[in-house]
């Protein structure tokens, strides 16, 4: 009797091995089979317009020296100040306003993070301009496939109108719905697609030469949407400048992308199991047949 229990025990160890192996051997099966897993990392991507840029619009102050060569965006010739500049022309200012001096917006709710051309560092040209009607050069992107376009700019004597015309990687080309660029003295009621990137700024008086203390002049962003489907590898930006003597000017642009889940595609025996399927069937290996179950320990 002792015999034939060892010999049913070892029957039953054996049986358990070979279901053990073949819940594993499925189990390789239908890992095996998984389909890709798609996974699209959100991220923001600055773009580099510095090759467009040609005017220089903010005064700097950079090792005790303000710069006195500038390029008036209005048609009496002022521009913006770094927070050094605006902090050492602006004398009788108690709480001068200028653009930050490492040229950075921190992200809010309704744009990402974007480092301006302007530098207190750098006596260059930090910005496009444009006047009357016209286009920026080519703007080269890294190809994704965004959710949302940016563009950080302004107009002056009046507004500007701007259209985004996008080139996508399959050759096609599309042009964007318009957006208004605000005067940068106005103050307009923000919306997900225009908004303020700075505002409260001062800036230089006529010709460059001196401080208005208005805390008033701004930054504003505009916001477009590609076709996300599309990988977008490149942009222009189109304006129409409504005010007489007045100037577009572009400081940057940006490119938002999405998350999309993970998505994985699960196949047993080269068939497709979907989502939620609860029936066994032999056509993708979840149908194990019977098992016997032993009730003796």
């Amino acid at each position: 009797m002792k015999s034939f229990i060892t010999s049913r025990r070892k029957s039953h160890q054996r049986a358990g091995t070979a279901k053990a192996l073949l819940i594993a051997t499925i189990l390789a099966v239908l890992i095996s089979s998984f389909g890709s897993v798609d996974i699209t990392q959100a991220g923001t991507f600055q773009f580099d317009i510095s090759s467009l840029f040609n005017a220089d619009v903010a005064v700097n102050r950079s090792g005790g020296v303000t710069d006195p060569i500038n390029d008036g965006i209005d048609s009496d010739g002022r521009a913006y100040m770094t927070q050094t500049a605006v902090e050492q022309i602006c004398t009788s200012d108690t709480t001068p306003h200028g653009l930050p001096d490492n040229g950075l917006i921190q992200a809010n709710a309704r744009h990402p993070a974007i480092q301006l051309g302007v530098l207190n560092s750098d006596n260059g040209n930090n910005a496009f301009e444009g006047s009357g009607s016209g286009s920026t050069g080519l703007i080269n992107v890294t190809d994704q496939q965004y959710t949302y376009i940016h563009i950080f700019a302004i107009s002056t004597n009046g507004n500007t109108t701007v259209t985004l015309t996008f080139n996508y990687l399959d050759g096609t080309n599309v042009t964007t719905s318009s957006r208004t660029i605000q005067d940068w003295f106005n103050d307009p009621t923000e919306t997900d697609d225009e908004y303020f990137l700075i505002n409260g700024l001062d800036r230089t008086g006529p010709s460059t030469s001196g401080c208005e203390n208005v805390d008033d002049p701004a930054i504003f962003g505009a916001r477009f949407q590609p076709n996300s489907s599309k990988t977008l590898v490149s942009f222009r930006v189109n304006y129409n400048v409504l005010g007489s003597g007045g100037s577009f000017v572009l400081f940057g642009a940006s490119g938002q992308t999405a998350v999309t889940a993970p998505e994985m595609g699960v196949e047993g025996n080269s068939t497709p199991i979907q989502d939620g399927d609860t029936t066994p069937s032999t056509t993708d290996l979840t149908d194990f047949g019977n098992a016997y179950q032993d009730s003796e320990r």
